[in-house]
């Protein structure tokens, strides 16, 4: 994945291409513009030359939900609000890309929010489309005082550029964000262990897939699990299943489901076995 400097618009654009034309295919890692950084925020004509190599190359934007957020303070508070608002901080850039007209005139760009859950789509749009309803309106409302000019320069409403571009690296899917597939978009959602960190899934991926979808329909699960990464990151799919066969969780372990009391206790770092009851022994 190609590491950009949003401080060097120029020479990101260059780097994007270099990488394209020597083989890189995962993409662009889109850093965020926290608060108090010296940085235009995502909207600012400035980034176009990024916009129109990752358009051109066919790369999709990558957006890691750590780099948007202020720094902590390093308090147990300060840790705690990190906490809480990390993610929030991360779904800045869909609307910043949205109101900037980013999405509106690279339509094939693709953007991927990763480790930030799924649960906030459906409300976020809903949220999103009210307000951008309100400033394209002609009652002469506040929100039409303030963002009419922007909106009028857009064709389509934030949700339909989310359900069009964007899609959700669902690290560690929770089985009540697997119960919401269908108003995030089963296509937009591809799954993942978030392997390496403390908070993975691993060792117990498997059990973390069969506790997430287990009773989900098949073709659905294909989706999240495999097709829907492949054709965005352009997978070879042929060329992995000999290593999914050998190495993968079997069908039929995935849709099982996850009996209680299978899994230890140090299985509840990972956020996926939320309200799991564990073995107390």
């Amino acid at each position: 994945m190609v590491q950009i400097n949003l401080y060097d618009p120029e020479a990101s654009a260059a780097e994007i291409r270099w990488a394209r034309e020597n083989g890189l295919h995962g993409g662009v890692l889109l850093p965020g513009t926290p608060p108090g950084v010296d940085l235009p925020q995502l909207h600012d004509a400035c980034y176009e030359p990024i916009w129109k190599a990752v358009s051109e190359t066919g790369m999709p934007l990558n957006h890691h939900t750590g780099s948007a957020a202020p720094p902590s303070d390093g308090s147990p508070e300060g840790m705690v609000t990190f906490l809480l608002e990390v993610s929030w901080y991360a779904h800045r850039a869909f609307y910043q890309l949205v109101i900037g007209g980013v999405l509106e005139r690279y339509p094939d760009l693709q953007l991927v929010f990763t480790e930030q859950g799924t649960a906030w789509v459906p409300e976020e749009l809903a949220r999103l489309d009210h307000f951008f309803q309100r400033m394209g309106g002609s009652g002469g409302s506040q929100e039409e005082a303030w963002g009419s000019e922007v909106v009028g320069k857009l064709s389509l409403k934030p949700s339909e550029y989310f359900n069009r571009q964007c899609h959700i690296g669902a690290s560690f899917i929770r089985p009540a964000e697997v119960q919401i597939r269908d108003r995030v978009g089963v296509d937009r959602i591809m799954w993942g262990s978030d392997y390496p960190h403390r908070e993975a899934s691993s060792p117990y991926s498997k059990e973390c897939l069969a506790f997430a979808f287990g009773g989900v329909p098949k073709a659905e699960v294909e989706k999240m699990l495999s097709l829907n990464a492949a054709k965005l990151y352009g997978f070879d799919l042929n060329f992995l299943r000999p290593i999914a066969d050998r190495i993968g969780p079997k069908v039929d372990e995935v849709f099982a489901g996850l009996a209680p009391r299978i899994l230890p206790a140090d299985a509840n770092m990972c956020p996926a076995f939320a309200g799991y009851e564990f073995a107390t022994d």
